[in-house]
């Protein structure tokens, strides 16, 4: 499995191995999002952790990976949709939808809160929003989210986009401090180590 990997990592000439993020620079460092990999964003409050998200969750979403079968000796290339469950706690799925149309539209969120947009404004949000209904972004907002759930939810969403003939590719959590973790581990313990706990069954999950 190790030569294998290596073998299909070789034959890209330098490109990507995993999911592109969409910035060059981040795609040097990281070669993409790799499947297996737990990515931690931090930041201060109000810094744009949940806009990058967001922006990461269109970009996989938007761009099919391209995949190499041999069949009957011929090399054969297709592309594969890839899809992204987004996990949303903190804000609602109206408001995210919201702003990931706000993204890709590039129009600034405060003008649609405002209502201060003008028609070009609103003609890119229509257009955007035409786009964004046909990503296979699946955006689950429960507010009281486990861990056992999270790992039935996103079960559920990869049998789901196979049946669409989607891979499960991206998987967005916002935020880990908010997912109940309640039974990870000694009830008694504090906070931090329910977390390191919870930490290390993403790991495993992933």
């Amino acid at each position: 499995e190790f030569f294998e990997q290596m073998n299909l990592d070789t034959s890209r000439n330098g490109a990507i191995t995993g999911y592109s993020t969409g910035i060059k620079e981040l795609d040097d460092v990281t070669a993409g999002w790799q499947g297996g990999d737990i990515t931690l964003i931090g930041g201060a409050t109000g810094q744009g952790k949940s806009a990058f998200a967001g922006c990461q969750a269109v970009n996989v979403a938007s761009k099919p990976q391209r995949e190499v079968v041999e069949f009957n000796g011929e090399r054969i290339d297709y592309d594969v949709p890839i899809g992204v469950a987004f996990f949303s706690l903190e804000m609602r799925r109206k408001r995210l939808a919201q702003r990931l149309c706000c993204g890709m539209a590039r129009v600034n969120y405060k003008l649609l809160q405002t209502g201060n947009g003008g028609p070009y404004d609103i003609h890119n949000l229509i257009g955007a929003r035409t786009r964004l209904d046909k990503l296979p972004i699946f955006i689950d907002d429960s507010p009281d989210l486990t861990m056992a759930r999270f790992e039935a939810k996103i079960a559920r969403i990869e049998a789901m986009f196979a049946a669409m003939g989607v891979r499960l590719g991206l998987v967005i959590l916002d935020y880990m401090q908010l997912v109940d973790v309640q039974g990870e581990g000694d009830k008694n313990s504090n906070r931090e180590l329910q977390l390191n706990l919870a930490g290390r069954r993403l790991q495993k999950f992933a």
